[in-house]
């Protein structure tokens, strides 16, 4: 049998000769009789036999031509859809369920990250500082250098004087990772009269250690305290965020560890929020934060991804009400942040839109006219699986410490993980006890009391945004 790639060329190309002669035949001589016999019917040119016309080969097919398919085409079967890695309860609950940048995480996304060359780090030079309108709550804004001092036992000086702060960065632990060595850490800095910053999920051990040195020696340590997974987690979105925050809040009192003291330690209620709903995440806060302030409770809000929220978030009218808020009550209401690189490779990655991203929200609350919150960078680290080794590692901590301590309403960052769950980063997280713990004993630094912000340093993030700083 002949395919149809056979037949069909033959019935179009018949059909045109004919009609040719025709013509030709009706046109050649005026005079001849026309033998209307001789003209084959329609019925007869669509049985001509084809078997004596050539198969044309594909230089002779005409350009605009594509023959049919002659044989069935096997189409692969498709492949069987990746499931997410199955995870435990707990802190890593919600880590594989981020469906897209709508939708909060416990830690960022494993992602694929793009080869990045390690960028120069921040140095502590004066900049070149855009004129900001000063606003009467707001105290003088002072240009200057920041300087870095070597030395011991000036633990009291530093914590009684304005212009001096510590390193402040520390740790985050949590359960069944391995933190021995936390202890000798906060014991020698509290003996050296330097706060430390540690938070913890779930395991309140180290904290409820941490608070009773605090007791006994008066240093002024700041403690965080978070339950992870379910409710827990995130407030009820679909609720109204005045309800959601009343439930959310005693869902977090009635689950906070009765050996820590509320007046002491900082609790967060939620965990890497959605930035598309901010405005209600606003109005859930506030809601919170007066409650915790009529009860003598410590709160941090938000816990907002690295990277996130933008600066229209920090200026719409909900926010606003916060920050104010945030802003008279600093001892019992703060902002807590998270500022990730995403890569081992260069702590300073993309600054400073992931570490570094609290001056834009100091930059908006300077520009709206209220004083600068209490920040608490509750997570803060390169990857979440994984940190650079412990030389690497704290050549890159010593020019975080340096930028951290310019923003004396930036109360410390708390390096991520000694908890268990994520690979062995608790391994590697722990051998920098020692070495942070000699870098804080030894460094402490003069500044400004309220140094500003040079809008310059978001150019390409105005430029992407459309904004006009």
């Amino acid at each position: 049998m002949k395919s149809k790639a056979t037949i069909k060329p033959t019935i179009i190309l018949t059909l045109p000769v004919l009609a040719l002669a025709f013509f030709i035949s009706a046109c050649g001589s005026p005079a001849e009789e026309i033998n209307l016999a001789a003209i084959p019917t329609v019925a007869q040119i669509a049985t001509v036999a084809p078997t004596d016309t050539p198969i044309l080969t594909d230089e002779q097919l005409p350009p605009t031509f594509t023959p049919e398919p002659t044989a069935e085409v096997t189409v692969p079967p498709t492949e069987a859809p990746i499931l997410p890695t199955e995870i435990s309860e707990g802190e890593g609950s919600n880590l594989t369920l981020r469906g897209d940048e709508s939708m909060p995480s416990l830690l960022p996304k494993e992602t694929p990250l793009p080869t990045v060359t390690a960028s120069p780090m921040p140095t502590l030079e004066p900049q070149a500082v855009q004129e900001l309108p000063q606003f009467p709550g707001l105290p003088p804004f002072e240009s200057g250098p920041v300087v870095k001092n070597l030395g011991s036992g000036f633990g009291p000086q530093v914590r009684t004087n304005d212009r001096l702060d510590f390193v402040k960065i520390g740790f985050h632990t949590g359960s069944n990772g391995d933190n021995r060595g936390i202890n000798a850490w906060m014991q020698q800095l509290d003996a050296a009269g330097i706060p430390f910053f540690l938070k913890a999920v779930d395991d309140a051990g180290p904290l409820a250690d941490a608070q009773a040195i605090a007791k006994n020696s008066g240093v002024p340590h700041v403690l965080v305290y978070r339950r992870a997974g379910g409710n827990y987690e995130l407030p009820n979105y679909f609720d109204d965020p005045i309800d959601a925050a009343r439930e959310h809040w005693q869902r977090h009192l009635d689950a906070f560890p009765p050996e820590l003291d509320p007046t002491m330690v900082w609790i967060e209620s939620a965990n890497e929020v959605d930035k598309g709903r901010s405005e209600w995440m606003a109005a859930y806060s506030l809601e919170i934060a007066k409650m915790a302030v009529r009860d003598g409770y410590k709160y941090a809000a938000f816990a907002w991804s690295s990277g996130e929220p933008d600066y229209v978030h920090w200026m719409a009218p909900n926010m606003q009400e916060f920050l104010r808020f945030a802003a008279e009550h600093p001892n019992n209401v703060a902002v807590s942040l998270h500022e990730y690189s995403y890569t081992n490779s260069d702590l300073f990655y993309n600054y400073p839109f992931f570490l570094g991203r609290f001056q834009l929200l100091y930059l908006a609350t300077d520009r709206m006219g209220i004083r600068r919150p209490t920040v608490l960078i509750t997570e803060f680290g390169w990857e979440y699986r994984d940190i650079p080794g412990q030389e690497e590692a704290m050549r890159q901590l010593v020019a975080a410490a340096d930028l951290y301590a310019k923003y004396p309403q930036v109360k410390g960052a708390a390096i991520w993980y000694l908890g268990g769950g994520y690979g062995s980063i608790h391994l590697k997280t722990r051998q920098l006890f020692e070495p942070l713990t000699g870098m804080t004993a030894s460094t402490y630094y003069e500044r400004p009391t309220y140094p500003p912000i040079d809008p310059a340093i978001f150019r390409d993030y105005w430029e992407d945004q459309g904004i006009e700083p």
